[in-house]
């Protein structure tokens, strides 16, 4: 077929190891409401992988078997690592935003090219909007944990300083 289907199959991995990422995130994140928000999150680009390979059926193309060649949806052991190393919500929710990025990127170069059929390019649109949306979520929710952890790094020093009269 005439169409370039090898970025659909590119999308597809991004949204399966985006999809991985916030489950794992989700998993780690030790705060309720994150947590939901993560598996949600991680549900979302499940459903987009799930309507990429419905879009590479319709023209019967065999969606790529490489995501499971590479090993099923466990963290390896970087990642397993990162996490051990730093448990830090902002930096979860980060890493989640950068494998987002990259689908976006991808997400980008085929509506820009807009060389697929309606039907493939129309779902693809949609998962571009919800993931721009839900970033921006994650963005805001990164801003209330960062002022959260800023207010609770300046009351011992607030603390400290009427104590020791330096304030």
């Amino acid at each position: 077929m005439s169409h370039n289907y090898d970025k659909v199959q590119k999308l597809l991995l991004a949204n399966l190891e985006s999809e991985r990422r916030y489950y794992n995130a989700a998993e780690d994140s030790q705060i309720v409401p994150i947590t939901r928000f993560l598996n949600h999150q991680s549900v979302k680009r499940n459903q987009y992988a799930s309507e990429i390979v419905e879009c590479l059926a319709l023209y019967e193309i065999e969606p790529t078997k490489s995501w499971v060649e590479k090993g099923n949806l466990h963290r390896n052991g970087l990642e397993v690592m990162e996490m051990l190393e730093d448990h830090n919500t902002i930096l979860i929710i980060q890493q989640c935003l950068e494998k987002d990025k990259v689908a976006l990127e991808v997400y980008r170069e085929v509506l820009d090219e807009n060389k697929l059929p309606m039907d493939v390019l129309e779902p693809l649109s949609r998962h571009s909007r919800e993931i721009i949306f839900a970033n921006l979520e994650a963005r805001d929710i990164i801003e209330e944990l960062q002022a959260e952890v800023q207010r609770k790094d300046t009351t011992p020093i607030i603390t400290m300083k009427k104590r020791y009269g330096n304030g």
